[in-house]
């Protein structure tokens, strides 16, 4: 599956910007050596992220446009609630409004520093091979329940861990400007700004 969705990345039938960021980082974290070798060719994003955030600093004045909500909805609210909306795997950004768009244009572009802390990425391989990315929401004796980006909560019985290990990532992945314009930035940090 993995393989065929590269596939037709790699043959254009596929915009490589439609995958989300979370889905970016998990499959540079495939165990096949091959696998990760294609996902590095196709989405070469900036590694430098300061130079990242200096790019869109020097644009990020352009006015803002209705389409605010929407760019929000599409770029956070997959992880993120926001007054009992969206996602459920990172903070609330409910009282996101008292930050400078400063601050946000950091913390949207180059989220490691504060995001290693509050989301530490988990992988968790099990005995069947199958490699699963995430944060840990519950831990009992018995089992692991990994909390990931757009999908259900995974709970895995402990005798199907084969390893089970944090990367020194934040859940909250580079790469979230891939498929965003000056304008959709603009859209993005002025809508965090304004909310209620």
């Amino acid at each position: 599956m993995t393989g065929a969705c590269l596939a037709a990345v790699e043959e254009r039938r596929i915009s490589p910007l439609e995958f989300d960021p979370a889905t970016r980082q998990a499959l540079r974290r495939h165990k096949s050596p091959a696998i990760k070798m294609r996902v590095e060719k196709l989405w070469q994003e900036n590694a430098d992220r300061e130079a990242v955030v200096q790019r869109f600093r020097r644009r990020w004045t352009c006015p803002a446009t209705t389409a605010r909500a929407a760019t929000f909805a599409k770029t956070c609210l997959i992880c993120h609630t926001v007054q009992g909306q969206g996602g459920n795997v990172g903070p609330d950004l409910s009282g996101i409004q008292t930050h400078t768009k400063e601050t946000l244009l950091v913390e949207i572009l180059d989220p490691k520093p504060a995001g290693v802390a509050r989301l530490p990425q988990l992988h968790l391989l099990t005995t069947q091979g199958d490699s699963v990315t995430g944060c840990i929401v519950a831990e009992t004796a018995a089992s692991v329940t990994l909390r990931r980006p757009g999908q259900a909560d995974l709970t895995v019985p402990r005798q199907q861990i084969q390893e089970l290990k944090a990367d020194g990532t934040s859940l909250m992945p580079d790469g979230l400007e891939a498929g965003l314009s000056m304008q959709d930035m603009a859209d993005l940090l002025e809508f965090c700004i304004i909310r209620p």
